[in-house]
């Protein structure tokens, strides 16, 4: 962010010129923080794949829970746990070392 403050030499505008000093000063202090939104549409779709499997995954369990059938359920941790922010982490991840790797080439 570039902000110019107009001063004057003259007495007459000495309080505009103090005003847009102490403007100046204090938007000098505004920190700006960036961050990278999430709008991958094949990435939307890609997660709500996921949760539709890992409902049908736990629905499933469920089931064979009801009837009494026995199942290695540890199996099937990675789905029914399933986090969003470890795929939208890896998708970063994965386009940081595509920017790094570029600038090396």
């Amino acid at each position: 962010t570039l902000m110019f403050v107009n001063v004057s030499p003259s007495s007459e505008h000495a309080n505009e010129t103090i005003s847009s000093l102490r403007y100046g000063a204090t938007a000098k202090k505004i920190q700006n923080s960036v961050e990278k939104q999430f709008e991958d549409k094949a990435m939307r779709t890609m997660i709500s794949i996921k949760n539709e499997q890992s409902m049908k995954i736990r629905n499933l369990l469920q089931v064979c829970r009801d009837n009494n059938i026995a199942i290695n359920t540890s199996e099937y941790d990675n789905y029914i746990d399933f986090d969003e922010s470890a795929i939208v982490q890896q998708a970063d991840d994965e386009e940081s070392a595509g920017e790094t790797s570029g600038a090396t080439e």
